[in-house]
């Protein structure tokens, strides 16, 4: 008996020894296969993850408009016979996905359809992407300028130079100009506003100086003419100057808070400081030239984008043209107390855009659609949420 006893107690570390060494092994396994990786496209800030919960409640009419307008920017790149082989195996494998999830939009079964025919990976941390928002502002303009039309929209000029440096064997685009043979840096937005619109002549007319600043902001727009007609105005080109926040250099200088920190109060107090408006523009060096055009408006990928499942972000961590289940709360109206009331918000969206205040893995724009209640939506979206990108589950690692 007393062997029996003795036997035993020298098994039970064992055992314990065993359990753990096992524990240790998977985890070392499970860790190795975290980061996404697809046909040799490395993402390390994109962690695989089984904790999670997917309960799609964007509208079904904008998931298929969504994904329609990714098939068709998918099958451009596709047909380009100088695709490398790498880049073709990518950008067919986004394109069966697009497919898949278009055939199955608006089916009762559709949360569990994401569940059993993707992976998830999160970037970041849970709820530790910042998500704000972007919209398509409507204008009102003139093609002649006059004593109310008086702030000069511009296409791109003839003396704007891009250089796109992969063609150098490195990364980035430079704009700039021909001065003394030599590139130098474009005007910046205080030189641009300066210009004589008898030589530089502008596409057309507006009447709201902070209006155009933030059509700029958004990258496309509406005019509206005092007959009623439209023009849509589409993102031409930048100055090549780096974009600095509106909203960051009133709050350094204390004249909003962060917590009240919206496109709303940056209104509201240019209308009670308009002596106040060049001051802070012109501290943001970043210029938009803009063309006319009868559709859009599209994002940088070349899709047009669409209200709510459309998001610019970072083509540099994330895959580009990915598609992902973004989980956050957005603005829906304002409270009787004049708060802004929240709602979750649980949808498939479309990595079809960029922005020049877009970088890194810690911040995404959603679009919000046109008019002003997008802009007031979009004014109002700063919050945290959580960003999975989706991958094939028969992709292995």
């Amino acid at each position: 008996m007393k062997t029996i006893a003795y036997s035993r107690k020298r098994n039970r570390p064992g055992i314990v020894d065993l359990f753990v060494t096992v524990i240790f092994v998977l985890t070392l396994v499970s860790c190795r296969a975290e980061q996404m990786n697809i046909e040799g496209k490395r993402f390390p800030d994109l962690i695989q993850t089984t904790q999670i919960e997917v309960k799609e409640n964007g509208k079904i009419d904008t998931l298929v408009s969504a994904a329609e307008r990714h098939l068709t920017v998918l099958d451009r790149i596709l047909s380009s016979a100088s695709l490398s082989t790498t880049d073709r195996k990518y950008y067919e494998m986004i394109r069966r996905m697009t497919v898949n999830i278009l055939e199955a939009a608006g089916h009762p079964g559709f949360n569990l359809f994401l569940r059993q025919r993707f992976d998830f990976f999160r970037a970041g941390k849970p709820d530790s992407v910042l998500v704000t928002g972007y919209y398509t502002p409507i204008l009102y303009g003139s093609r002649e300028q006059s004593e109310r039309f008086c702030f000069p929209v511009y296409g791109k000029p003839e003396d704007l130079i891009t250089v796109d440096l992969s063609d150098f064997s490195m990364q980035g685009i430079l704009r700039g100009r021909i001065e003394d043979q030599k590139l130098v840096p474009y005007f910046t937005r205080s030189e641009i506003e300066n210009w004589d619109t008898d030589s530089r002549k502008p596409i057309l007319f507006v009447d709201d100086k902070l209006a155009l600043f933030f059509l700029h902001v958004q990258g496309s727009g509406v005019v509206v003419f005092e007959d009623g007609s439209r023009v849509r105005l589409n993102y031409a080109a930048g100055n090549g100057h780096t974009y600095k926040s509106l909203g960051k250099m009133l709050i350094r200088d204390g004249v909003i808070s962060r917590a009240d920190m919206s496109m709303e109060a940056i209104h509201e107090y240019f209308k009670a400081h308009p002596d106040e408006v060049d001051k802070y523009l012109h501290v943001n060096p970043s210029f938009v030239f803009f063309e006319k055009a009868n559709d859009g408006p599209f994002g940088s990928t070349g899709a047009i984008v669409t209200e709510g499942r459309t998001i610019a972000a970072d083509a540099r961590v994330f895959p580009k043209m990915g598609i992902a289940y973004l989980q956050t709360e957005v603005p829906a109206g304002k409270n009787p107390d004049g708060s802004v009331r929240l709602e979750p918000y649980q949808a498939i969206v479309f990595h079809q855009d960029a922005g020049g205040a877009i970088n890194g893995v810690e911040h995404i724009d959603l679009y919000f659609g046109e008019g002003d209640n997008a802009g007031f939506l979009a004014g109002h979206m700063k919050g945290k949420g959580s960003l999975y990108y989706l991958r094939p589950k028969e992709v292995s690692p």
